[in-house]
């Protein structure tokens, strides 16, 4: 069991990279098309922007403090 749980905690942070990539497209447009007379959507983009790097930021962290703990 405790070597294939960092196996488990690797791939669930590259599919989490590969969302937060995902995320960042999204937000990116959103704040291109809201860029005129649609305020509220660019404003919406930019924030999703902080949760998406809050995000990645504690995936990160976990990957790094879970193989550690687990075995």
């Amino acid at each position: 069991m405790g070597s294939v749980m960092p196996e488990w905690v690797g791939w669930a942070k590259y599919f989490a990279i590969g969302g937060g990539i995902l995320g960042m497209s999204a937000c990116g447009i959103m704040m291109m098309v809201g860029r005129r007379n649609r305020s509220h959507l660019s404003a919406e983009g930019a924030n999703g922007l902080l949760w998406i790097l809050g995000g990645l930021s504690v995936v990160t962290l976990a990957a790094g403090v879970v193989p550690g703990i687990v075995t």
